[in-house]
């Protein structure tokens, strides 16, 4: 599917753990649409949200232990593959205004949606398990006070809810 972040303050680092070319899942953009010209074209064509590989875009093929690094405002997808092992990291500024912290906030509630199930075993590999939290890293209580682990739990909670049947989907 067709994705992009219109609103988002990241930036992101995708190391690969997986050998990804054309037809394999390889991730593909197309160039140039994070400018808001472009974005507004694709829009006004209906792509975002579509999964189609039909659309023009640039395939990265990537080798293990590659990193890419991509403004999440790209139109970004993946089609075809296998499943395989993957994370990510995204690097934001911390907010410094009202209207930065706002915009921070809005980011992950963005990639934390409550009734969204990523498919992946959330006990195993959470958001922000216990290692991070009692880490004493500069960025633990900044995340907090933006309210990012309440986001993360929820989606988990739903996650877990899902797979053990006393949720429905969607």
């Amino acid at each position: 599917m067709w994705i992009r972040h219109p609103r988002s303050p990241a930036s992101v680092f995708w190391p690969t753990s997986s050998l990804c070319g054309g037809e394999g899942g390889a991730l593909r953009v197309l160039p140039g649409s994070h400018h808001p010209g472009f974005q507004e074209a694709l829009r006004g064509l209906g792509a975002e949200g579509e999964k189609t590989a039909d659309l023009p875009a640039h395939v990265i093929v990537s080798e293990p232990g590659d990193l890419i690094l991509l403004d999440e405002h790209l139109f970004h997808a993946s089609f075809g593959g296998q499943t395989r092992r993957q994370w990510r990291v995204d690097f934001l500024s911390a907010p410094e205004s009202a209207q930065e912290t706002a915009l921070t906030r809005s980011y992950f509630a963005g990639i934390y949606p409550p009734d969204w199930d990523g498919g992946y075993d959330v006990d195993r590999y959470p958001s922000y398990g216990p290692d991070w939290r009692n880490s004493g890293r500069p960025a633990v209580a900044p995340l907090g006070a933006l309210g990012v682990y309440e986001l993360a739990a929820a989606q988990e909670a739903y996650s877990r809810a899902r797979r053990s049947g006393t949720q429905r989907p969607g």
